[in-house]
């Protein structure tokens, strides 16, 4: 549409706690009706078409491991490996977003 500007959203996802208030039990990979908690927090972003970038920060264990449903998600969902607190966390799926 001419004069609208082409909109190139990214997506930082912080998925890398170690589930401390929920017993040691990762929220992210708790299911829901049979899908992970972490597909069904993506799926709403994956559906739009503005969405160009996904990054999700797991921890580093799983982050060099990431489950395959994951891997083979979405060709914008890339992992990387979060940090010591949320805030870390968030920070390095932000930087790892493409500057577009």
């Amino acid at each position: 549409m001419p004069g609208v500007p082409d909109v190139r959203v990214g997506v930082a996802i912080p998925a890398a706690g170690v589930g401390r208030r929920m017993g040691g039990t990762r929220k992210a990979w708790l299911e829901l009706d049979g899908r992970p908690l972490l597909a069904l927090a993506l799926e709403p972003f994956l559906a739009r078409t503005d969405v160009t970038a996904v990054r999700v920060a797991l921890s580093p264990r799983d982050a060099a491991d990431p489950p395959t449903w994951l891997v083979g998600l979405d060709p914008r969902v890339e992992v990387v490996a979060g940090g010591a607190t949320r805030a870390e966390s968030v920070a390095r799926a932000v930087t790892a977003l493409p500057r577009t």
